[in-house]
């Protein structure tokens, strides 16, 4: 998995950013049962959680 956020460098308050999540099946079958997990500091709020083309789902969780 690859991980990419933009813009780089040091963001004002309010500025928007994306992060971008890549992943890929390098085995010769099909992957099932894969979990990836991601977490954004507690100081970014998420407006939008888009995919393209599999199933993702928003927990919206926060580490104690």
């Amino acid at each position: 998995m690859v991980k990419a956020v933009l813009p780089a460098g040091t963001l004002h308050r309010n500025q928007a950013l994306t992060y971008t999540l890549a992943f890929s099946n390098s085995g010769p079958g099909a992957a099932s049962g894969v979990v990836i997990t991601d977490s954004v500091p507690i100081s970014v709020s998420v407006s939008a959680v888009v995919s393209s083309g599999v199933r993702i789902t928003n927990s919206g969780a926060t580490l104690p």
